[in-house]
């Protein structure tokens, strides 16, 4: 993992890997409906992305305060 989350535990390391592959379908999901013009689809991955966002900055500062 980075350099920059060693303060972060290896449960988190694991947490933080599955939002990132969940990010990576999402924002495919995301191209999908958009050129589908499934507008409350879009709607409900942008959340969704917003929860992954959200949690993966949860853990950086987790590791950031773990450091200090």
């Amino acid at each position: 993992m980075s350099e920059g989350l060693k303060g972060i535990t290896r449960k988190q390391h694991k947490e933080l890997r599955v939002m990132l592959d969940r990010l990576g379908r999402l924002w495919s999901e995301l191209t999908v409906a958009a050129s589908n013009q499934d507008q409350r689809h879009v709607e409900d991955i942008q959340a969704e992305i917003a929860v992954c966002r959200s949690r993966i900055e949860q853990i950086k500062r987790m590791g950031t305060r773990g450091l200090a």
